[in-house]
């Protein structure tokens, strides 16, 4: 039942997460969960952020999709329309399991799945020393920036339980 509330509570614990720099640059964020349980999630963590203005597409957890659910740019033209009319400063578009996030930019761009985790990569890594893993679909920048933070990239087979035994098997 609490099992959303305790990740929330991770996330806001960790040291990178300013969750009062969030609040005060009052955000207006658009999310598309595609009907999933990420209507439910992702809204509740922006709002544990203090993120104040939310515009929920397609939210209810329902498991009707409303479009094809993979994030990809060729899915997510409501909410890069909605990102764009309502002038807000970003969308934050999910899949099905919530384990996968797509951003849509300010202009109603996307900026791609593969660059958010490379982007995330490269502030984590600029502040908390430490080597990647990624599988053997994702871009080679994860490999460059992690080579740039003088740290170690291993790749993967593809696959969530892949990348996650090669990470414990490398720490």
């Amino acid at each position: 039942e609490s099992a959303i509330e305790m990740h929330i509570e991770k996330v806001l614990a960790l040291d990178l997460v300013d969750a009062d720099a969030i609040e005060a640059a009052n955000f207006h964020v658009v999310v598309d969960a595609v009907n999933s349980v990420g209507g439910i999630a992702v809204p509740m963590l922006l709002e544990a952020l203090g993120v104040k203005k939310i515009t929920e597409l397609f939210c209810e957890p329902n498991g009707s999709f409303p479009h094809n659910p993979e994030p990809l740019p060729e899915n997510l033209s409501i909410i890069s329309e909605e990102v764009s009319k309502s002038d807000a400063h970003v969308g934050f578009a999910v899949d099905p399991d919530a384990d996968r996030l797509a951003i849509v930019c300010n202009n109603g761009e996307m900026f791609g799945e593969e660059f958010t985790l490379v982007s995330i990569a490269d502030y984590v890594l600029n502040l908390t020393p430490g080597n990647t893993v990624s599988n053997l679909s994702s871009t080679q920048a994860l490999k460059d920036i992690t080579l740039k933070h003088n740290a170690e990239y291993h790749a993967s087979a593809v696959g969530e339980i892949n990348v996650v035994e090669k990470m414990k098997k490398v720490k």
